[in-house]
């Protein structure tokens, strides 16, 4: 019988249609509580405002009463403070005259008068500008550099008599004379070349006993573990190499550019 009746109901299907809604917004702890508010508009009205208003402006009056009071009492202290004052210095240089006599009428001389006196104390000579001398001490770096340059491309050019003078040299052809002078390496055509120079001596100058096998294993774990901004005094080097030789206008942008890339 239960199957039967089961089976009756499945005869003629139904469909029930149902919507869910969202329930009501929840802005605070207190209401999903279902606390009550404890103020709510209706609550806020114009006479309670005005209440309140009425209270806290007589309490302004009440305070600027008191300013005014404040401020006279502070203007009749500062008046009798510098009557006080007055009467300090006329009492100081009345003694003042009655030790030294009536020369002492005027006040002490100030900045200017001594700058003056001593002026005239030196001769009327002005004294010497720090910046002159720290001007005068880089000149005197930059041409013992230049002389050092100068040193070593005649050292290098003895073995070639028909190589031009120092003098006839441009800039760019000096710059890797002027490089060593400076640093004591010279310029190597890539940037992993140049790395290797300096690792190379401070790495024997910490390890002295190391052979050449781990200097050179060693030299390749720190180049590899280098990001591109440590390796960029090493493309600078490279890419005054290539100025030096000529091989590049260090004026064409476009060229720069375009080493600069192929040597990051």
């Amino acid at each position: 019988m239960w199957c039967q009746s089961c089976t009756s109901l499945l005869t003629q299907p139904s469909y029930t249609i149902r919507h869910h809604y969202p329930g009501p917004l929840v802005t605070y702890d207190g209401e999903a509580r279902c606390e009550p508010r404890l103020i709510r508009l209706s609550d806020l009205t114009m006479s309670t405002m005005e209440l309140i208003f009425q209270a806290y402006g007589d309490n302004d009056d009440d305070d600027d009463d008191d300013d005014d009071e404040m401020d006279e009492v502070c203007e009749n202290k500062i008046d009798v403070e510098e009557k006080c004052d007055k009467q300090g210095e006329e009492s100081a240089f009345s003694k003042l005259r009655k030790i030294f006599g009536w020369q002492t009428n005027k006040p002490i001389e100030d900045d200017n008068s001594q700058s003056v006196d001593s002026c005239r104390l030196n001769g009327g000579r002005e004294e010497p500008d720090l910046a002159d001398d720290s001007l005068t001490e880089k000149k005197q770096k930059l041409q013992a550099l230049e002389d050092r340059a100068r040193g070593i491309y005649e050292t290098h050019i003895e073995s070639s008599p028909d190589s031009p003078s120092w003098d006839c040299l441009k800039p760019a052809q000096k710059l890797r004379f002027q490089w060593k002078a400076s640093t004591g390496d010279d310029l190597m055509k890539s940037p992993y070349e140049n790395f290797t120079l300096v690792f190379t001596r401070s790495f024997l100058e910490a390890f002295p006993r190391a052979t050449c096998a781990t200097v050179r294993k060693e030299q390749k774990i720190a180049w590899w573990n280098l990001d591109r901004c440590q390796r960029m005094p090493f493309i600078l080097q490279a890419l005054l190499y290539q100025v030096a030789i000529g091989a590049i206008d260090p004026e064409d942008h476009c060229a720069v550019r375009e080493l600069f890339h192929k040597l990051r």
